[in-house]
């Protein structure tokens, strides 16, 4: 089956397909989270939704990696602890999410997720205890084995992060891998889809993940061509994020980027008609706010989200430097961790200007891939009465804008 304009009343659900989960908490998880927000440092619900890392080895090195590119600088390189999570481990940390009332789980790595060689079985057992299940993968390694144990697992969405559409523009966002591999990804995606229709199979549902930069942002219409084509379940994209400039040489100026804005307010129109899942919203709001958006409202991010490491350190997100760990699972549960003191003055501390300054000594905030999540919570706590909200203690923050 081929996308087309002719088909456009094919429908296929919503699929949440970035970190705009918020919108999945039932009325008592939000109701819990913001009381805990007005409280000011302490969680009343546990993390709606989790990004956890499943091992650290790669068979890629993509340009805009914080931690395999050959072209990030050395100081701003994030270098993991080497390995894979211990399988135990991850089912201790998931036991632990669902007394919490996590819904959903993120596996992903700082290196590929199909190289876990537990990918399958962990899949399963966060399935079997009630969780939405989301795998981010480059694509590579979607052999017929791997496709059919992804589908048996019932594996919720497959997101593919692809930088290009055709095979030379690959090799420009993969530099150093061997060519052939751009047809390989491609075939493989449509392996998956063709499996899902042999077994009558609705998930996973297949995203395209395409970040932008100055390498591929006169190719859009043919990328969407392509995940038409195939056909995937979303399309979605994001502003490159320059990982402190070490990447300003691929950044678009300012005359593309309004290029690229005009011609994703067309899409987001096109896909809206065909019934298309994509995150144009999020993608325009996270051009509007810019790099600097932390200059103008508090990062909520650790009120509803972690990111767990292989080696069970616990970080606010992934663009945080490797050092900074607000605990480690390993040792504590999470549970005792969630509201330890170091969540709670990561919160604190979030909730100031001088506060997010300082933090962005530790962690690269440019263009942040929560901030839609986030500008939902700020836009409330800008209507409550500060003696209730808390805003009497912070900074008088401007208002988020919306999607244009």
């Amino acid at each position: 089956m081929v996308y087309s304009e002719m088909n456009g009343a094919l429908r296929i659900g919503t699929l949440a397909p970035t970190r705009e989960r918020l919108q999945m908490a039932g009325l008592r998880q939000k109701i819990d989270l913001l009381r805990g927000l007005l409280d000011g440092e302490t969680a009343r619900t546990g993390p709606l939704y989790v990004d956890v890392d499943v091992t650290s080895r790669c068979n890629l090195s993509c340009v805009g990696c914080f931690y395999h590119s050959p072209e990030v600088e050395d100081d701003e390189r994030h270098d993991p602890v080497k390995g894979d999570i211990p399988l135990d481990l991850a089912k201790e940390l998931f036991s632990d999410l669902r007394k919490m009332g996590t819904n959903s789980i993120i596996l992903q790595g700082a290196g590929e997720p199909l190289l876990y060689p537990n990918l399958l079985e962990l899949i399963s057992f966060a399935k079997q205890n009630g969780f939405d299940v989301m795998v981010l993968t480059n694509g590579t390694l979607l052999g017929r084995e791997m496709c059919e144990g992804l589908i048996e697992s019932h594996l919720d969405t497959l997101r593919v992060s692809l930088w290009a559409s055709s095979s030379g523009q690959y090799q420009l966002n993969y530099p150093g891998n061997r060519p052939g591999l751009f047809e390989k990804t491609v075939e493989g995606i449509r392996r998956v889809v063709r499996i899902k229709g042999e077994v009558q199979s609705a998930v996973p549902r297949i995203v395209l993940y395409h970040p932008i930069n100055r390498t591929n942002f006169e190719t859009i219409e043919r990328f969407v061509a392509l995940g038409l084509d195939i056909p995937v379940d979303g399309l979605t994209f994001a502003p490159m994020n320059t990982v402190r400039d070490s990447l300003a040489h691929l950044a678009l100026t300012e005359d593309e980027r309004d290029g690229v804005l005009a011609q994703l307010r067309k899409l987001r129109t096109r896909f809206d008609r065909l019934s298309i899942d994509h995150n144009i919203d999020e993608v325009l709001l996270r051009y509007d706010l810019g790099e600097k958006w932390w200059q103008d409202m508090p990062c909520y991010t650790t009120w509803f989200h972690a990111r767990f490491r292989i080696d069970g350190n616990i970080q606010p997100c992934g663009r945080c430097d490797p050092s900074l760990s607000l605990g480690n699972f390993s040792q504590d549960p999470f549970q005792k961790i969630w509201n330890g003191p170091a969540f709670r003055s990561f919160r604190r501390q979030a909730r100031s200007r001088p506060g997010m300054e300082s933090l962005r000594r530790s962690c690269d905030c440019d263009y942040c891939c929560y901030v839609k999540d986030m500008s939902r919570i700020h836009r409330v706590l800008k209507w409550l009465p500060a003696s209730i909200s808390n805003l009497s203690r912070m900074p008088e923050w401007v208002g988020v804008p919306k999607a244009k």
